[in-house]
């Protein structure tokens, strides 16, 4: 973060977007492909992995869900992203010439991914924690609810609300999930700030909202998107709201 922007204003509520800012999804995706590589009756190889990525982006982008701006695909994001699961596994069937129900292997994916906790950096939920005190902490994710709740189970006690869009009606981008939040909170915009990694689910739509943002970014993927704060680690975000 530069350092003009080293402290920001007082907020009430910090909103944070769930996979890729607080907890690793990647972590958990890897999980879910060890188990469900035994249904297809081998092992984890990197054949088997790549084989699986390339099956899951097809059935995802043929599915639309990639879409998440497009009107149609928010109106019925969540059933269609259960048939994609089970695409994704008819079409690795396919290609590795075996045997699976996908049904069966869709379930196995969601049991893995709901025992997948691994947060996105070390001390997250210390600092999670710590910012709990200070302020009221909400999480904000597109999912369905029995992942998202299961997933963020130990982030809970320090939460004031939870909003997952299988249950709000709507999703990220989308301006009707942000104005779920601000209805149920009861609060104007500029008392919340939207924390997450993605500029065109979590940014776009929380500005549309009238929220503040803050662009949770590790890798530095992003250093020329000038639309938001911009951190590297909870801890600067820490920092900058505490001082």
């Amino acid at each position: 973060m530069k350092a003009k922007e080293n402290h920001m204003k007082k907020y009430e509520y910090l909103v944070f977007d769930v996979d890729d800012t607080l907890l690793d999804f990647y972590a958990a995706f890897r999980h879910a492909q060890e188990m469900t590589s035994r249904l297809f009756g081998t092992e984890c190889t990197e054949a088997f992995r790549k084989a699986d990525e390339k099956c899951g982006w097809r059935a995802w982008i043929e599915s639309g869900l990639e879409r998440t701006d497009d009107e149609e695909i928010q109106k019925k994001y969540h059933d269609i992203y259960y048939r994609q699961l089970k695409l994704h596994y008819e079409y690795l069937a396919e290609e590795l010439g075996a045997k699976c129900d996908p049904a069966a292997a869709a379930e196995t994916y969601l049991e893995a991914i709901e025992a997948s906790r691994v947060p996105m950096e070390p001390h997250t939920l210390e600092t999670y924690k710590r910012l709990s005190e200070k302020y009221r902490l909400c999480l904000a994710t597109n999912g369905i609810s029995r992942t998202q709740r299961a997933r963020t189970e130990a982030f809970m006690p320090y939460t004031y609300r939870l909003f997952v869009s299988e249950e709000t009606g709507a999703i990220k981008p989308d301006k009707k999930f942000f104005d779920v939040i601000l209805k149920e909170l009861g609060c104007d915009p500029g008392k919340c700030l939207m924390i997450g990694d993605s500029v065109r689910n979590d940014m776009t739509g929380a500005i549309k909202a009238g929220m503040d943002v803050c662009l949770y970014d590790p890798k530095g993927k992003n250093r020329d998107f000038d639309g938001a704060r911009r951190i590297e680690s909870i801890t600067e975000l820490e920092k900058a709201l505490c001082g």
